[in-house]
């Protein structure tokens, strides 16, 4: 049973692991930070992950993979209201741009018990989600995240080369690098990153921001750079 928000060929494990019989629930999200698109979003959730937990009730799938933190959390809970406490579950691609504090953190400490393994992308986040949610750490496995490559190969940059590149959206923090090219504006920056990493925030006139970018796009962007910042919000 593979539970996720991701569209399209979002199913990682599904491709490495074909020969078995594999069932989809994704929970279709909308956007926005107001109040009604986050109530909406948690019921779909809730729906979500209590049909993933009820098949698993009727026994038509042998094993839970939850993908991304929100739906770990969502799942963890429904599987343990509805007596589905047995069932391995498996959490992948667990990460958090900012953790959680307060009541969110209590429920997801709670939620989070019931997972047998997690898979992280850095031995950093083993630590850090350990400590964060009380989960032992030997729960916890770090696998390195890879990308296919290149359908071509990308030429290194001219020697007069001026523009640097920020590229990414997880725990990124993106406000001070804004702050620091408004010191340098003789500078070019170029930065692939997504829509939420610039909620609120002034693009300079220095900083160009690309979004939905091709790989292939994204590699020619940091080949063609002096250098990449990589600005992290610890």
């Amino acid at each position: 049973m593979n539970f996720s928000s991701f569209e399209g060929p979002w199913v990682w494990i599904q491709d490495r692991v074909p020969e078995l019989d594999w069932t989809q629930v994704r929970v279709a999200l909308c956007t926005g930070n107001s109040l009604w698109p986050r109530v909406r979003n948690a019921f779909s959730w809730l729906t979500g992950a209590s049909r993933a937990a009820r098949a698993t009730r009727q026994g038509k799938a042998a094993i839970l993979i939850s993908h991304g933190p929100r739906a770990t959390f969502y799942l963890g809970l429904l599987a343990f209201f509805l007596g589905n406490s047995k069932t391995k579950h498996l959490a992948f691609a667990f990460n958090f741009t900012a953790l959680p504090e307060g009541l969110l953190r209590a429920l997801m400490i709670f939620s989070f018990r019931g997972v047998d393994r997690f898979v992280v992308f850095s031995s950093y986040e083993r630590e850090r989600y350990s400590k964060h949610f009380r989960i032992p750490i030997s729960k916890l496995e770090m696998i390195f995240w890879g990308v296919n490559p290149l359908a071509t190969a990308i030429a290194a940059p001219p020697d007069e080369c001026e523009s640097i590149c920020a590229v990414g959206s997880q725990g990124r923090d993106y406000k001070t690098l804004f702050a620091a090219m408004r010191l340098v504006p003789s500078l070019h920056l170029n930065l692939v990153a997504l829509p939420a990493n610039l909620h609120g925030r002034e693009v300079p006139p220095n900083v160009n921001v690309s979004v939905s970018v091709p790989l292939d796009e994204v590699a020619r962007i940091i080949a063609t750079s002096r250098f990449m910042v990589l600005p992290l919000i610890d």
